[in-house]
């Protein structure tokens, strides 16, 4: 069977790990790792069985009673035997061999807290055999979820009841009983629990039915059948509750009374996922049974016990209409792939933890995959948990897979995601490699190179980020490895050289084979570069590298590459790259922008796509890179936060109106994920019409509950946005809702977002109730107040409840909410308020000065941010929205233009033909336009010989006023191109662009078209390459009725009265120039003009005396300019025009100044000498 892919992925799989000491850093030792040998038990006794007799009680002082008799081996004699113990009383201890049937006298009983050692000396030296340890005891149910705990729930009735449950991993069985609490130390179980009348126990094993009951008063005992095999102590469970079962074939689902319906889908799916996990290992589950049990106090998500699997509520139990999609995926794949990954085959220490956990986790989405075949769980496994993975492992301070821990806390520490996901390794190396062999008879690795492709894995932490070089004149490919770091620390003393086996696979854009994800070249350890042998692809090809995103490994790419990349996606062939490699792409870029690796103006040219996206995949990856930027943009000012908000909000328009508000009866499972994940963002950064209707539905359920329910997968969205405008009633509606509801996934998501209410007095209503012993939230859900109200609320509210409250926290609960004011904090007024506070309070909150600077240090930090790396991004973001590519650049324009100037139409044709320079290799014309009409279907691009190039899309984007012509070949660098376009435009009275002016003769209007195209308005002209950089020359043919006269910055080469409607004047040629000075006018105007006839004013008719004095001073200052720069007037003439409606005081187009008429008329109420220098200075 090949398993040999899924093992290779896993083991090249990461995510969140805690800091590591840097004297930790680098490799660790494959042989014998453990140095801290003194948590270590002595080797010379090990279990062989225990039989545990335990009396629970669920009152008084919570203590229980037990009685352990362990089997065990002495393998090397000693007058010593050492096993764990923890927080429990020995009352009694026996040892008696049991191979002379005699008790060996204990002469001393020692505990050592530090290691949790419970050594007992015997009077004699035990010989080489077997022994019975019996141990009589006490222990404590606590409620601090570890051990044997106390849980309770509140019942129909009101009452409280008690129920103890367990959860011993990593090292809390010795809380339990006593015992050898290692991994590796495994022994039968037998178990036997005495419970009260009305409760009931269950275990790993069913109850063995042919044992009689002791018959103790009060006492229900309960035997269980011992263990088939050996088993690790934590992987023990038992529970003891008044819960009931709902079953399906040999699974049962364990939950409070009343909730049978919300156990419904675990027991239907669990059998089946068993199945599955049977049929694809070969390898059948040993137990007869299987139990699921949901626990209302449950420290982690939930717990692989064999045969008995522990969970949070929300983990297991989900009802339908009620519980989200999100909750129902999270149910289905837990924890049973550690039944054979972890508990049937594990690791001997903690050190090898990712045996557990990393095959787990993959064969949990693996095994739901072929179940809920429809839930694209092999491409969510890559943007949920390997994505979160490079995240976790791109620091100096991760850690190996494989890495020496040994105290509890380290243990502890190691239960991270690199050990989830990232997943001695000399068994398994040997599993490998004959699997390898058998898959790969003849492969090039040798088994030298094979165990070093895994340690190269294992032993080191990080990855590497693979460069893409591309020689495009010679046709090769080059790669190189290095670790890839988000930040490097100068401070750092790591020396070990990083380098992986990476198994690499790629396509290009002529084969587009993202199926086969076999290595089609290996970059070996000893190689920090290497020239591809098996890939010489064509010059206009793209390369992508990592199909599937089967390697662990982020990628780069040489600038050309990207933007080869970047056009196929930004066409709408932007699906022959897969959903998962579109995600790919740009975790990798973001990630390498935010390390430096990559200019953010590629970044953001590669996310300018997304406005064509609406696929789940893709936008889950796109928003895990946008949160980074959201939560550190929003520290900029509001004017600056906004261009970023407006950007992204651009980006998810077409996702957000494909989905809609509203949930559809042919969504399926992803495209209820999509579109909470699509409405949270639109909604978070200002969408205005998800905010309105989210706040409607949540008004209007506010209003009635019962008649106005909010379908599960928008309550996140309605409850949040609908707090976020409400009164502090709303808040107490959720608040009451969370405390009567019996589901926990409901209950967990109003936690989760109650923070968002904007109203003052309800936050800090909140963050008491995560202070009160009366709290009713649960222990493990107390860290959602704060979360929610630093994700969703308002700082100023957090700030005003340490002001208030302060003296009702500790001072550590006070500094705790100060640093995460902190972290918020947006202005300076909001930084001086929480400093005058900190300043004021030294005393209370036990801190020194330095100490005080500290806590508001992330204020700071976030600023400096927000003003250097944060403003360069944002500039790169104006620029995407509002520059164009620089790949293309235009030459000449030829432009014709009719304007029509009748009452009620308003409007102009156009047509243009552009000439442009290609200046590096796109498939792509973006060009300005805006308030317009394109006729696409008359839209044609030529090369200079006259071939048509093939037109695959066009696009309008009304924001960012641009018009994209996608073709399905990439145009030649070097060469030239005519882009011919037609089109219909508007002639507004706004007075920008080409616009309708008028003025009135005997109370009739006399209409005219002017322009005023400074700044951007020469894009409502026609389609244009409108930045000043991008000059041209311009021939501009303007069509009129005969009535009319046109004039524009040229002289008019020609007059064609060949039409009978309209009379075309033919413009000369323009020297080099920005599309911002172009000019023209149709009206029917006169002229005033010098004797030279180089020099005129374009007026009303009857305005001729009122432009004397502008003709008069006009050549005599043109005459100075020339006489004081010492340049020449370019143009032969210079034409004025007095446009009666007219935005700015005048506009200098070459050779044809615009002005409000205003400004070369005569000033009648004013001194002449006083008009005559305005206009002299509006001239000049």
């Amino acid at each position: 069977m090949f398993l040999l892919g899924p093992v290779f992925f896993i083991v090249f799989t990461v995510a969140t790990s805690s800091p590591i000491p840097e004297s930790r850093i680098g490799l660790t030792p494959a042989v014998e790792p453990f140095a801290g040998v003194e948590y270590l038990l002595p080797t010379n006794v090990v279990p062989q069985k225990y039989v545990l007799q335990l009396k629970p009680n669920l009152s008084g002082d919570f203590a229980f009673s037990g009685e352990m008799t362990m089997t065990v081996q002495v393998t090397t004699a000693t007058n010593t035997i050492t096993f764990h113990t923890n927080d429990m009383n020995v009352a009694s201890v026996t040892v008696t061999n049991i191979d002379t049937n005699s008790v060996v006298q204990v002469t001393n009983q020692v505990y050592l807290e530090t290691y949790d050692f419970y050594t007992l000396t015997l009077e004699s030296v035990a010989a080489v055999g077997n022994y019975e340890i019996y141990v009589a005891y006490t222990g404590y149910h606590k409620d601090d979820m570890r051990g044997f705990y106390r849980s309770s729930y509140v019942n129909s009735n009101n009452e409280k009841v008690w129920l103890a449950s367990t959860h011993f991993e990593p090292v809390r069985a010795r809380r339990a009983f006593p015992c050898f609490d290692e991994p590796a130390l495994k022994a039968r179980f037998q178990i036997s629990i005495a419970v009260p009348e009305g409760l009931h126990a269950i275990s790993n094993m069913p109850r063995n039915t042919s044992v009689i009951d002791d018959g103790e008063e009060g006492l229900d005992w309960y035997h269980f059948e011992e263990t088939p095999m050996p088993m690790s102590t934590y992987l023990v469970a038992f529970v003891v509750s008044d819960f009931e079962k709902t079953s399906e074939d040999s699974v049962s689902i364990w939950h409070r009374p009343g909730l049978q319906s919300q156990a419904l889908y675990s027991a239907s799916i669990s059998p089946k996922i068993i199945d599955k996990l049977e049929e694809f290992t070969g390898v059948s589950y040993h137990l007869p049974k299987m139990d699921e049990v949901a626990v209302p106090d449950f420290s982690a998500g939930a717990m692989e016990n064999w045969g008995l699997v522990t969970y949070r509520e929300r983990a297991l139990l989900f009802e339908e209409g009620v519980s989200t999609s999100s909750y129902k995926q999270s149910i289905a794949t837990d924890e049973f792939g550690h039944q054979w990954f972890g508990d049937l085959v594990g690791p001997r220490w903690w050190s090898y933890l990712w045996l557990n956990e990393g095959f787990a986790t993959y064969f949990e989405f693996f095994a739901t995959a072929l179940v809920e075949t429809t839930w694209r769980l092999e491409e969510q496994f890559v943007v949920r948990e390997v994505h979160s993975a490079f995240s976790a492992d791109a620091s100096e301070w991760s850690h190996p897979m494989t890495y020496g821990v040994y105290s509890p806390t380290e243990i502890g520490d190691i239960f991270d995601s690199i050990s989830y996901a990232k997943a001695e390794a000399d068994d398994l190396f040997k599993a490998l490699k004959e699997q390898y062999e058998e898959d790969f008879p003849n492969s090039d690795l040798s088994d030298e190179d094979l165990q070093d492709v895994f340690e190269s894995w294992t032993l080191q932490m990080g990855y590497p980020v693979i460069t893409v070089t591309r020689d495009y004149a010679l046709g090769t490919v080059n790669v190189n490895q290095e670790r890839f770091l988000m930040t490097e620390s100068s401070s750092s003393t790591d020396d070990h050289d990083y380098k992986w086996w990476v198994p690499l696979t790629f396509t290009t854009k002529t084969e587009k084979d993202f199926t086969g994800t076999t290595t089609k070249e290996w970059l070996k350890r000893t190689e920090e570069n290497k020239q591809l042998t098996t890939l010489t692809p064509v010059t206009s090809d793209w390369i992508l590298f990592n199909i599937q995103q089967t390697g662990f490994y982020r990628v780069n790419y040489d600038t050309t590459n990207w933007k080869l990349l970047i056009s196929q996606l930004n066409s709408d062939q932007y699906e022959v790259i897969p959903p998962v490699n579109r995600a790919q792409l740009l975790d990798d870029a973001f990630n390498l922008a935010r390390a430096g690796l990559l200019d953010y103006s590629t970044l953001f040219s590669l996310t300018d796509y997304l406005a064509r996206e609406t696929d789940y995949i893709p936008w889950y990856a796109a928003f895990n890179g946008f949160s980074f930027l959201n939560t550190r943009l929003n520290k900029a000012s509001d004017s600056e936060y906004s261009v970023f908000k407006n950007y992204v909000l651009s980006l998810l328009e077409k996702a957000y109106t494909t989905l809609g508000f509203e949930e559809k009866t042919t969504d399926g499972h992803v495209d209820r994920l999509n579109r909470n994940l699509i409405l949270t963002w639109a909604c978070r950064l200002g969408h205005a019409d998800c905010i309105q209707k989210a706040t409607q539905h949540f008004n209007a359920f506010v209003s009635d509950q019962n008649a106005n329910k909010v379908a599960p997968d928008l309550q996140s969205v309605v409850y949040c946005n609908g707090l976020g405008s409400s009164d502090g009633a709303g808040f107490d509606v959720l608040w009451e809702k969370a405390q009567s509801t019996d589901v926990s996934t409901e209950q967990v998501l109003i936690l989760g977002i109650l923070g968002c209410t904007a109203h003052e007095d309800s936050v800090h209503k909140y963050i008491n109730q995560s202070y009160s012993e009366e709290t009713p939230i649960r222990q493990q859900d107390i860290s959602l107040v704060l979360s929610s109200v630093t994700s969703y609320g308002n700082v100023d509210f957090l700030t005003s409840y340490i002001q208030k409250h302060y003296q009702d926290r500790s001072p550590s609960q006070v500094r705790s909410l100060i640093s995460s004011a902190a972290n918020l904090l947006r202005s300076e007024d909001q930084y001086s308020k929480l400093e005058d506070f900190v300043q004021s309070n030294k005393v209370y909150l036990e801190v020194t000065d330095e100490q005080a600077t500290s806590l508001l240090s992330s204020y700071h930090s976030n600023k400096a941010w927000a003003t250097t790396t944060g403003s360069t991004i944002l500039t790169q973001v104006k620029q995407q929205i509002y520059r164009l590519p620089t790949t293309i650049s235009p030459v000449n324009y030829v432009i014709r233009l009719t304007p029509h100037l009748e009452e009620d139409i308003f409007n102009f044709d156009g047509e243009v033909t552009i000439t442009i320079n290609v200046a590096e290799y796109t498939n792509q014309i973006v060009l300005h336009a805006s308030d317009m009409v394109v006729d696409t279907a008359a839209t044609q691009v030529a090369n200079s010989g006259g071939t048509v190039q093939t037109i695959s899309s066009h696009e309008t984007n009304e924001l960012r006023e641009t018009y994209t012509i996608t073709l399905v070949d990439s145009l030649v660098v070097g060469q030239q191109y005519n882009v011919y376009i037609k089109f219909l435009g508007n002639l507004r009275d706004d007075m920008y662009g080409f616009y309708r002016s008028y003025y009135t003769v005997g109370g009739v209007k006399r209409w005219l078209a002017s322009t005023q195209f400074e700044s951007t308005y020469a894009r409502r002209a026609f389609p244009c390459f409108d930045e000043p950089a991008l000059k041209a020359t311009f021939q501009i043919n303007i069509g009129r009725p005969s009535t009319y006269t046109s004039v524009s910055n040229m002289k008019i080469e020609s007059t064609d009265t060949s039409d009978p409607n309209l009379v075309w004047d033919i413009y000369k040629t323009t020297p080099v120039m920005s599309t911002y000075l172009l000019a023209f006018l149709v009206s029917d105007f006169e002229k005033t003009e010098n004797d030279a006839q180089d020099t005129s004013v374009w007026h009303r008719a009857d305005a001729a005396s009122q432009a004397s004095y502008s003709i008069g001073v006009s050549r005599p200052l043109i005459d100075a300019m020339v006489a004081f720069t010492g340049v020449t007037f370019e143009l032969e003439k210079m034409d004025q025009a007095a446009i009666p409606d007219f935005s700015a005081g005048a506009m200098e187009n070459w050779g044809l100044v615009t002005y409000r008429q205003s400004v070369v008329r005569r000033f009648t109420k004013r001194p002449a000498c006083v008009s005559r220098q305005e206009v002299r200075k509006i001239i000049l």
